[in-house]
Protein backbone atom coordinates (compact mmCIF):
# COMPACT_ATOMS: atom_id res chain seq x y z
CA UNK A 1 0.00 0.00 0.00
CA UNK A 2 2.78 2.25 0.81
CA UNK A 3 4.37 1.30 -2.48
CA UNK A 4 0.99 2.61 -4.18
CA UNK A 5 0.83 6.04 -2.39
CA UNK A 6 4.66 6.43 -3.55
CA UNK A 7 3.79 5.87 -6.89
CA UNK A 8 0.41 8.49 -6.59
CA UNK A 9 2.64 11.04 -4.80
CA UNK A 10 4.98 10.67 -7.30
CA UNK A 11 2.72 11.36 -10.31
CA UNK A 12 1.28 14.38 -8.28
CA UNK A 13 4.57 16.20 -8.18
CA UNK A 14 5.40 15.42 -11.47
CA UNK A 15 2.40 16.09 -13.23
CA UNK A 16 -0.39 17.63 -10.83
CA UNK A 17 2.36 20.11 -8.75
CA UNK A 18 3.42 21.25 -12.23
CA UNK A 19 -0.10 23.23 -12.54
CA UNK A 20 -1.24 22.05 -16.11
CA UNK A 21 -4.11 21.69 -18.31
CA UNK A 22 -5.47 18.19 -19.04
CA UNK A 23 -6.81 17.44 -22.50
CA UNK A 24 -10.02 16.23 -22.71
CA UNK A 25 -11.01 14.72 -26.39
CA UNK A 26 -14.23 13.23 -25.29
CA UNK A 27 -17.67 14.16 -25.58
CA UNK A 28 -20.55 15.50 -22.88
CA UNK A 29 -22.63 12.85 -25.01
CA UNK A 30 -21.87 8.77 -23.89
CA UNK A 31 -22.13 5.57 -26.64
CA UNK A 32 -21.94 2.57 -25.45
CA UNK A 33 -19.14 0.59 -25.92
CA UNK A 34 -15.34 1.44 -26.65
CA UNK A 35 -14.14 5.23 -27.53
CA UNK A 36 -10.50 5.39 -28.01
CA UNK A 37 -8.81 9.04 -28.36
CA UNK A 38 -5.55 10.01 -28.83
CA UNK A 39 -4.60 13.60 -29.50
CA UNK A 40 -0.54 15.69 -29.41
CA UNK A 41 -1.16 18.58 -28.14
CA UNK A 42 1.55 22.15 -27.11
CA UNK A 43 0.91 23.22 -23.27
CA UNK A 44 2.47 25.23 -21.04
CA UNK A 45 3.01 24.45 -17.46
CA UNK A 46 4.42 25.73 -13.82
CA UNK A 47 7.07 23.88 -12.67
CA UNK A 48 8.83 23.90 -9.15
CA UNK A 49 11.76 25.03 -8.51
CA UNK A 50 14.35 22.54 -7.12
CA UNK A 51 16.16 25.23 -4.37
CA UNK A 52 13.72 28.00 -3.35
CA UNK A 53 10.07 28.40 -2.77
CA UNK A 54 7.60 28.89 -6.15
CA UNK A 55 7.15 28.14 -9.50
CA UNK A 56 8.37 28.83 -13.22
CA UNK A 57 6.40 28.96 -16.41
CA UNK A 58 7.88 25.73 -18.54
CA UNK A 59 6.79 24.99 -22.30
CA UNK A 60 6.49 21.42 -23.78
CA UNK A 61 4.63 18.74 -25.80
CA UNK A 62 2.33 15.98 -24.78
CA UNK A 63 1.06 12.96 -26.28
CA UNK A 64 -2.70 11.50 -24.73
CA UNK A 65 -4.58 8.24 -24.90
CA UNK A 66 -7.75 8.19 -23.75
CA UNK A 67 -9.78 4.90 -23.12
CA UNK A 68 -13.38 4.77 -22.14
CA UNK A 69 -16.10 2.39 -22.16
CA UNK A 70 -19.96 3.32 -21.89
CA UNK A 71 -22.40 1.21 -20.52
CA UNK A 72 -25.13 2.92 -22.00
CA UNK A 73 -26.43 6.70 -22.75
CA UNK A 74 -25.85 7.66 -19.12
CA UNK A 75 -22.68 5.84 -17.63
CA UNK A 76 -19.38 5.29 -18.52
CA UNK A 77 -15.78 4.35 -17.29
CA UNK A 78 -13.14 5.70 -18.40
CA UNK A 79 -8.58 5.89 -18.03
CA UNK A 80 -6.38 8.46 -19.82
CA UNK A 81 -2.71 8.92 -19.52
CA UNK A 82 0.14 11.30 -21.19
CA UNK A 83 3.72 11.44 -21.59
CA UNK A 84 5.78 14.95 -22.67
CA UNK A 85 8.85 17.14 -22.24
CA UNK A 86 8.97 20.30 -21.44
CA UNK A 87 11.90 22.69 -20.80
CA UNK A 88 14.12 22.56 -18.13
CA UNK A 89 15.40 20.11 -15.02
CA UNK A 90 14.46 16.94 -16.18
CA UNK A 91 12.23 17.68 -19.13
CA UNK A 92 10.16 15.03 -18.46
CA UNK A 93 6.25 14.93 -18.28
CA UNK A 94 4.03 12.60 -16.58
CA UNK A 95 0.01 12.34 -16.72
CA UNK A 96 -2.95 9.99 -15.80
CA UNK A 97 -5.96 9.47 -14.66
CA UNK A 98 -8.99 7.42 -13.98
CA UNK A 99 -12.41 8.07 -13.61
CA UNK A 100 -16.32 7.81 -14.14
CA UNK A 101 -18.76 10.02 -16.01
CA UNK A 102 -22.61 10.31 -15.94
CA UNK A 103 -24.46 12.06 -18.54
CA UNK A 104 -27.98 13.48 -19.29
CA UNK A 105 -29.14 13.40 -22.76
CA UNK A 106 -31.69 16.12 -23.44
CA UNK A 107 -32.01 16.54 -27.35
CA UNK A 108 -29.72 18.74 -29.03
CA UNK A 109 -27.75 19.38 -25.66
CA UNK A 110 -26.16 16.82 -23.43
CA UNK A 111 -24.97 18.08 -19.72
CA UNK A 112 -22.40 15.48 -18.28
CA UNK A 113 -20.81 15.69 -14.65
CA UNK A 114 -17.46 13.91 -15.16
CA UNK A 115 -15.06 13.14 -11.60
CA UNK A 116 -11.84 11.89 -12.15
CA UNK A 117 -8.86 10.63 -9.59
CA UNK A 118 -6.27 12.05 -10.85
CA UNK A 119 -2.47 11.35 -8.74
CA UNK A 120 -3.80 11.91 -5.25
CA UNK A 121 -6.54 14.86 -6.00
CA UNK A 122 -9.70 14.76 -7.33
CA UNK A 123 -10.44 16.66 -10.31
CA UNK A 124 -14.63 16.76 -11.07
CA UNK A 125 -15.76 18.52 -14.25
CA UNK A 126 -19.29 20.06 -15.47
CA UNK A 127 -19.56 19.04 -19.04
CA UNK A 128 -22.42 20.39 -21.63
CA UNK A 129 -22.60 19.04 -25.36
CA UNK A 130 -24.39 20.80 -28.15
CA UNK A 131 -25.67 19.38 -30.88
CA UNK A 132 -27.49 15.77 -31.19
CA UNK A 133 -24.53 14.54 -32.95
CA UNK A 134 -21.88 16.71 -31.05
CA UNK A 135 -19.66 18.92 -32.52
CA UNK A 136 -18.66 21.62 -29.42
CA UNK A 137 -17.96 20.03 -25.69
CA UNK A 138 -17.40 22.96 -23.37
CA UNK A 139 -16.03 22.22 -19.82
CA UNK A 140 -15.01 24.04 -16.35
CA UNK A 141 -12.82 21.93 -13.89
CA UNK A 142 -11.67 21.97 -10.66
CA UNK A 143 -8.74 20.19 -8.63
CA UNK A 144 -9.24 19.28 -5.10
CA UNK A 145 -6.33 18.48 -3.53
CA UNK A 146 -5.69 15.00 -1.37
CA UNK A 147 -2.21 15.87 -0.12
CA UNK A 148 -0.08 18.16 1.38
CA UNK A 149 2.26 19.19 -1.04
CA UNK A 150 1.02 22.84 -1.07
CA UNK A 151 1.70 23.86 2.72
CA UNK A 152 2.03 27.39 3.01
CA UNK A 153 5.77 28.87 3.67
CA UNK A 154 5.62 31.13 6.63
CA UNK A 155 7.03 34.07 4.63
CA UNK A 156 6.14 33.35 0.76
CA UNK A 157 2.93 31.94 1.48
CA UNK A 158 1.48 28.77 -0.51
CA UNK A 159 3.21 27.10 -3.55
CA UNK A 160 0.34 27.39 -5.82
CA UNK A 161 -3.21 28.79 -4.76
CA UNK A 162 -5.91 25.57 -4.32
CA UNK A 163 -9.14 24.97 -6.47
CA UNK A 164 -7.97 26.29 -10.04
CA UNK A 165 -10.63 26.15 -12.70
CA UNK A 166 -9.84 24.28 -15.98
CA UNK A 167 -11.78 25.98 -18.92
CA UNK A 168 -12.25 24.36 -21.82
CA UNK A 169 -13.41 23.73 -25.11
CA UNK A 170 -13.20 20.80 -28.04
CA UNK A 171 -14.50 21.12 -30.96
CA UNK A 172 -15.19 17.35 -32.83
CA UNK A 173 -14.78 17.37 -36.87
CA UNK A 174 -15.60 14.32 -37.80
CA UNK A 175 -13.24 12.07 -36.18
CA UNK A 176 -11.20 14.82 -35.70
CA UNK A 177 -10.84 17.19 -32.32
CA UNK A 178 -9.96 20.63 -31.56
CA UNK A 179 -8.91 20.94 -28.03
CA UNK A 180 -8.21 23.81 -26.46
CA UNK A 181 -7.93 25.09 -22.29
CA UNK A 182 -6.39 27.43 -20.02
CA UNK A 183 -6.38 27.37 -16.11
CA UNK A 184 -7.81 30.13 -14.27
CA UNK A 185 -7.91 31.52 -10.44
CA UNK A 186 -3.94 30.45 -9.54
CA UNK A 187 -3.99 33.46 -7.98
CA UNK A 188 -0.17 33.93 -7.74
CA UNK A 189 -0.31 33.26 -11.11
CA UNK A 190 -3.48 34.55 -13.13
CA UNK A 191 -2.16 37.47 -14.82
CA UNK A 192 0.03 34.63 -16.88
CA UNK A 193 -2.41 31.12 -17.19
CA UNK A 194 -1.25 27.96 -17.92
CA UNK A 195 -3.26 26.65 -21.37
CA UNK A 196 -3.18 23.45 -23.52
CA UNK A 197 -4.07 23.30 -27.24
CA UNK A 198 -4.32 20.21 -29.34
CA UNK A 199 -5.62 18.30 -31.84
CA UNK A 200 -7.12 14.41 -31.38
CA UNK A 201 -8.55 11.63 -33.44
CA UNK A 202 -11.03 9.31 -32.47
CA UNK A 203 -9.43 5.89 -33.16
CA UNK A 204 -13.00 4.25 -31.95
Amino acid sequence: MRRILKLLSAITVIAIASGCVSPFYGTARIEEGWDIDAGVAGMKVYKPYWDSWGYFDSYGVRGDVNLRYGFNDYLCLYCRGAVGGSQYWLGLFLDAGAGIQASLPLGPVTLALNGELHGLEFSPALLAGIGRTEWLTIGIRTHIPGNLYDSPHPEYGKYLDSYPLDCFAGFHLGHWNIFAGSQLFRYSYNDDPVFTAGIGYKIK
